[in-house]
């Protein structure tokens, strides 16, 4: 054949290339083991692939073994299209992202996994002195960046799939506290007012005996008091479906006026604890003072709770810089650090000398920043021993 025929041309390097292949696919085979390693250590001491560091080697390893398996078999083929090495390639690369999101691994942990796999194969190349033809490396690479494009996509589906499943439970949860709500609304709020309107008549118009009135004033109270543990898990229920607290602004609201009441109602209820209040200036406010009422309760019903029964607690009303103020001060314990935090959210409840109170749902302090917060307010806690625990409510005057 002569010397510028192309097919005499073309023949020998063919032979060059997969000779060179053959080459560099033996010595990863020799090395597959120091190969592995050397990936498993790079990704353990990596800062970006913190999820490793919580896993075990064979599922750290997981599928890499059959990764390189099918990598080798590709580059050691000659022909230039994807070969049975690259099928399997894909195959495991798959299975291997599978489990990665499983193991909670981020989109940005896994690539990083697949750059590292990446650099111990070119360390063992160069180790060995060897230096693989142009095409050889390009074939690597695309490789790795095939395997790095499946383990992008498969992650990203899985985590759609993952995401549409939560938001099908999320509306499931929500159809459920709607049905919660009608249930609390009507079912349990209408024969309970059947009992307190039972109960107030049989005090105002029957005549009976002193322990019998007694009785029945008790019920009273603890209907009451159960109407009210219904309505906050109400507004819990609202909150929790994106819904605000209701309100009902009135205007010429006296805030004054608003807070003797529910001092009137603690000193019948517990005339063995002082309350003091302190009012200046004129508190007088578009804003809703059922509301409001069931606002200062809650922070008195709480002063009381987690103070000495012999000490006072402190009600003061104020203006201060075009805000009405409301101030609750006990002398209790402090509040810890770890349960201020979270003063604020639902069923979290103050301890009093390590055993929790009784009273309620844990929803109170919720129940008051969520009434502050619709009327465009704002609440502050502090807590010491020198200063005891103080709530401050602030509402905007008009």
């Amino acid at each position: 054949m002569r010397p510028n025929d192309p097919r005499g041309e073309a023949a020998p390097k063919t032979r060059r290339v997969y000779s060179t292949a053959q080459e560099v696919a033996s010595h990863l085979q020799r090395r597959r083991p120091e190969i592995i390693r050397d990936w498993e250590q790079r990704v353990l001491a990596d800062p970006e692939v913190p999820e490793a560091r919580g896993l075990t080697r064979p599922a750290l390893r997981d599928h890499i073994p059959q990764v390189l398996d099918a990598l080798i078999a590709e580059l050691s083929s000659s022909s230039p299209t994807p070969s049975d090495g690259g099928r399997l390639a894909n195959l495991a690369t798959e299975e291997h992202a599978h489990e990665r999101f499983e193991q909670r691994y981020t989109l940005e942990s896994a690539i990083r996994e697949w750059s590292l796999f990446r650099s111990a194969i070119i360390k063992a190349w160069y180790d060995g002195g060897l230096y693989p033809h142009p095409s050889l490396v390009m074939r690597m690479h695309a490789a790795i960046d095939n395997g790095i494009r499946l383990a992008a996509t498969t992650i990203h589906t899985a985590a759609q799939a993952e995401l549409a499943e939560s938001e099908e439970k999320l509306r499931e949860q929500m159809a459920f506290q709607d049905r919660f709500m009608a249930i609390l609304g009507h079912d349990l709020r209408t024969p309970l007012n059947a009992v307190s309107m039972g109960v107030t008549f049989l005090l105002k118009h029957a005549d009976l005996p002193e322990g019998h009135a007694s009785l029945l004033r008790r019920a009273a109270s603890s209907a009451a008091r159960m109407a009210r543990m219904i309505n906050d898990v109400l507004d819990l229920a609202r909150t929790r479906i994106g819904q605000k607290f209701p309100i009902e602004p009135v205007d010429a609201t006296d805030l004054g006026t608003v807070c003797e009441s529910v001092v009137d109602e603690f000193r019948a209820a517990k005339p063995e604890r002082g309350i003091e209040v302190e009012t200046t200036g004129t508190l007088v406010g578009n804003w809703d003072p059922d509301r409001l009422h069931q606002a200062i309760a809650n922070l008195i019903g709480n002063a009381i709770d987690y103070s000495p029964p012999e000490s006072i607690v402190k009600v003061c009303l104020a203006e201060d810089a075009g805000s009405a103020v409301i101030s609750v001060t006990n002398q209790g314990p402090p509040i810890p650090a770890e349960l201020l935090e979270h003063i604020f959210d639902p069923y979290r409840r103050q301890q009093q000398n390590g055993a929790m109170t009784s009273r309620g749902l844990g929803l109170g302090m919720f129940i008051v920043k969520g009434i502050i917060d619709a009327h465009g307010g704002s609440v502050d806690i502090r807590s010491s021993d020198v200063e005891g625990t103080r709530v401050e409510l602030r509402l905007p005057k008009p």
